[in-house]
């Protein structure tokens, strides 16, 4: 029995020191996430020329958000019809990211948890908003076209232009 006692403290010894590890591994990542989150930024970038835009809340509350509503569903629940303030990605794009016409990009969209989607700029042009929110984050992708919320993105943080 004694034995026994050792090695699960020995066992949880070892996982504490694993966590600790971890965490300290991961520390500038979990400030940088944090560091968004507190600020409110969102980061816009285009692949083929580098450039980061910062956005800050104030930047999309002067692109003048217009409600929109959007249904909501969820774990098997019937769907529910909510409201956001929220910007047509195509401002957002036309008034702070340089682009072109005739290229179609991919369009990311990162949380600050990781989460990513991905779609077609025609697609994000045609149904994606920007919303801003109070909870989950201050910038929510909205698609409202998207049945089931699958592809909407809370905490939103990163928008990044790809070839």
């Amino acid at each position: 029995m004694k034995k026994m006692t050792i090695a699960v403290v020995a066992i949880i010894a070892a996982l504490a020191v694993a966590v600790a590890v971890l965490f300290a591994l991961n520390w500038n990542a979990i400030q940088g996430r944090q560091q968004l989150l507190t600020d409110g930024e969102l980061h816009l970038t285009h692949q083929t020329t580098g450039e980061v835009i910062v956005l800050a809340v104030a930047d999309i509350e002067g692109l003048n958000p217009q409600p929109i509503e959007a249904v909501l569903r969820g774990g098997g629940q019937p769907g529910v019809n909510v409201e956001f303030y929220a910007v047509p990605f195509r401002d957002v794009m036309a008034a702070f990211i340089p682009y072109q016409d005739d290229v179609d990009y991919t369009v990311v969209f990162s949380a600050a948890d990781g989460f990513a989607t991905a779609m077609p700029q025609s697609e994000a042009m045609q149904g994606a908003y920007i919303a801003l929110c109070v909870e989950r984050g201050p910038f929510r992708l909205i698609l409202p076209h998207d049945h089931f919320a699958q592809r909407w993105v809370h905490w939103l943080t990163g928008i990044e232009l790809r070839l």
